[in-house]
């Protein structure tokens, strides 16, 4: 039988795959098609392959020869068409054996549909396998496209809405870092985790840069009390702050009418915010623990007079012949 191998081989892995399909383990199912292959079209060929053997040997053990092969094939139908020349040739091989050409022309004849009808049956089963090993190539052609498109969906899926979410989060924080108070990380096509972890970073830096730096005002108290503690020293003091701003003066820098003129006040003030010198006659004493600084006036010398009063003179002299209860 030249090429049977390939046939053979074709039926074998056909059977298996029918046997894997019906539910066997791998094992089981090449067993399977190695039993198929075996129990069906061989034997068959084989039986048809003895019997001609027995007619050209014709000798003594012709008859039983022929006899065993011809109840292997019987033993061995799988086909339709198999019954009835197994039937005619059963009817003509006696005759066949005794010598007459016609029965022995019609036996082999027979012998031959035989043996051409499981040809016929292996080559049917190589073209099956032969479509299912095509189909199954192409079917593996076709997953395998289908998983490296679903692999980038997947990819182009995750950076989407994994890994650039993650980068934008991590930008805002740098820009942060760097002093950037106005970014913000927005959060568009983001899990419902990665836009809630954003919000609250946009929340925390919200409070770090958004948030009013307005120092409390002293309490009612707290001020009457330095202010009291002012009124009792009989030097003038100005408090004012290193923002340039008068804050506070005792009594005798109002007596002195410096509330009235802020001139010496604003030059302290500004003098003390430009880390500059102070006007003469001023000393300044930082507050400890805030931006205030205590301004006093040497008691030594004179008041200043006001700025836009011309500079003072000798004091009149009274007239003596004035009156004084006129």
């Amino acid at each position: 039988m030249g090429g049977s191998s390939g046939v053979l081989l074709a039926i074998f892995f056909a059977a298996a795959g029918d046997a894997s399909a019906n539910g066997l383990s791998s094992i089981e199912a090449l067993k399977a098609g190695l039993d198929r292959i075996l129990t069906e079209n061989v034997p068959s060929i084989q039986a048809s392959e003895a019997m001609l053997s027995a007619l050209a040997l014709d000798g003594p053990d012709t008859s039983e020869q022929f006899e065993a092969a011809l109840a292997d094939a019987r033993a061995h139908v799988t086909l339709p068409e198999e019954a009835p020349l197994i039937d005619r040739i059963a009817d003509r091989w006696p005759s066949a054996v005794e010598g007459s050409p016609i029965a022995r022309r019609a036996v082999i004849a027979d012998i031959e549909d035989l043996a051409r009808a499981n040809r016929s049956s292996m080559k049917e089963a190589d073209r099956a396998a032969r479509f299912l090993g095509t189909a199954g190539a192409w079917a593996m052609v076709v997953l395998g496209a289908l998983g490296f498109g679903l692999g980038l969906l997947v990819q182009r899926r995750l950076r989407e809405r994994i890994e650039l979410p993650i980068l934008r989060l991590d930008d805002t924080l740098a820009a942060a870092r760097r002093g950037d108070e106005q970014r913000r990380c927005h959060q568009d096509a983001a899990p419902w985790e990665l836009t809630r972890s954003s919000d609250n970073a946009n929340w925390l830096l919200s409070q770090v840069f958004e948030r009013p730096q307005v120092s409390d005002p002293p309490a009612p108290d707290d001020r009457a009390m330095a202010l009291h503690l002012l009124d009792l020293f009989e030097a003038p003091l100005i408090v004012v702050g290193t923002d340039g701003r008068v804050q506070a003066m005792n009594l005798s820098a109002m007596r002195a009418g410096w509330d009235d003129d802020p001139g010496i006040a604003r030059r302290l003030a500004d003098a003390v915010a430009a880390s500059a010198l102070l006007p003469k006659g001023w000393s300044a004493t930082p507050i400890p623990n805030s931006s205030l600084v205590l301004c006093r006036r040497d008691p030594s010398c004179d008041p200043p007079p006001p700025l836009d009063d011309p500079p003072s003179g000798d004091d009149p002299q009274e007239d003596p012949n004035d009156d004084p209860e006129a």
